[in-house]
């Protein structure tokens, strides 16, 4: 089998990235199968005719979905920072408040409760 060059690779890893990120933001139609029954006028037979049509919602990513994106980033080492005042900078700045109280890594019920101090919907 014949491997991939530097430019197939590029144009994978560029294609992969905008899916994702149409995705992610919702700019990817749900599509559903629909049957329609269409008659022949002069036989008057009858035969049916499927077709993909957008639902009007868009996909949402699934479980899956976001594990292969979380190893796209971590297989790119992929990094990020949290922007001052958002929600997420509200909880990593609570979850550091409890782990220097505690002096331990903070838990699943660390976050859960930090969530719920901070009356965020982040995990909705």
């Amino acid at each position: 089998m014949a491997r991939a060059n530097e430019k197939q690779m590029e144009e994978l890893h560029g294609a992969l990235c905008s899916y994702f990120l149409k995705l992610i933001g919702g700019q990817i139609p749900e599509l559903v199968e629909r049957t329609t029954t269409i008659r022949d006028e002069e036989t008057g037979a009858e035969h049916s005719q499927k077709a993909w049509v957008e639902t009007g919602f868009a996909v949402r990513p699934s479980a899956g979905d976001l594990a292969v994106m979380a190893k796209f980033l971590k297989d790119n080492a992929i990094t990020g920072v949290v922007a001052d005042g958002t929600e997420l900078s509200d909880l990593e700045k609570k979850l550091a408040e409890r782990h220097a109280r505690r002096g331990k890594l903070p838990t699943a019920g660390d976050v859960k409760q930090a969530l719920k101090e901070m009356g965020s919907d982040l995990l909705q």
